[in-house]
């Protein structure tokens, strides 16, 4: 495996830097965590606890420090420091999911800015990060971190979507408001931020989540464009294309204006014929 720099310029890619080792796996965040005005590269091996931060210095990728980390970790300015953090779960026992805020310091040391216990002990409980991601959900221009955690209690199994936000000191710590979605509207809402491809099929900036949603009757998956306004959330799902298998397996692989008119289109890949497919949609049905 090898992970390589390149520079853009004049439409065209100049390698810079290639970097080579078994550990070297695919790139899952690129963040500011020294403060040093430049962003950290962090690189995930064969498994979590070989994810890598690494520092561009010198025309060369170095490594910075090895910090234990799982998939779906996000990385931001939540508490508002010079520096950004990263969140995740993380294991000190089995089946104990910790979800931590860390900071690193100068010396590189860890920093723990806000932690909670996500389960106890509860096998069933799927392992790893919750489902979440990183938006300016009030407003306030400061990261906010959007979850759906999940958990059992008197036997039934509880979903539940909340925002992590406004961290205040305390303690030496930093704790946040937590805001709980007990309606239709906010929960709505939470589930356009917890959408991972955003895509701006119109041309006008106002970008839809992409997703698919499966009818098990028919046994086909469509695809669900999710708009959010000022009015709510509002969802149109495409009355073409018909994928005749569950949407576990289809990929969405890239967002972007492949024909340069000014919108996006979707790349797909489905599985059943083994073609990447592209679509487009047209903007006056999305009024």
């Amino acid at each position: 495996m090898r992970l390589s720099v390149f520079k853009y310029k004049k439409q065209i890619l100049k390698l810079l830097y290639t970097l080579k080792g078994q550990y070297i796996g695919s790139v899952n965040g690129v963040t500011d965590l020294s403060s040093n005005g430049r962003n950290e590269v962090i690189v995930g091996g064969y498994g979590s606890q070989n994810s890598r931060i690494l520092l561009w210095k010198d025309n060369k990728l170095i490594l910075w420090r090895r910090y234990p980390l799982q998939e779906g970790f996000l990385c931001g300015n939540f508490c508002g420091l010079n520096r950004d953090q990263i969140a995740s779960v993380i294991y000190k026992k089995p089946w104990e999911r910790l979800y931590r805020i860390v900071a690193f310091n100068n010396n590189r040391k860890t920093r723990v800015l806000y932690e909670e216990m996500l389960c106890n002990r509860d096998r069933t409980v799927p392992a790893g990060n919750p489902r979440q991601t990183v938006a300016d959900f009030d407003g306030d221009g400061k990261d906010d971190i959007i979850q759906e955690i999940n958990f059992k209690k008197d036997g039934k199994r509880i979903y539940q979507k909340r925002v992590l936000m406004n961290f205040k000191p305390y303690k030496g710590k930093y704790k946040p408001t937590i805001l709980i979605a007990k309606d239709k509207k906010t929960e709505d809402l939470i589930d356009y931020y917890l959408i991972n491809n955003k895509a701006d099929l119109a041309g006008n900036k106002n970008k839809a989540g992409v997703d698919f949603a499966y009818d098990k009757k028919k046994k086909e998956s469509r695809i669900v464009l999710t708009y959010k306004s000022n009015n709510g959330i509002k969802r149109y799902e495409c009355r073409e294309p018909v994928f005749n298998n569950e949407m576990d397996y289809l990929y969405i692989q890239a967002i972007g204006d492949y024909d340069n008119d000014g919108r996006d289109e979707i790349f797909i890949w489905n599985p059943v014929n083994k073609k990447l497919e592209i679509y487009g949609v047209n903007p006056k049905y999305l009024k």
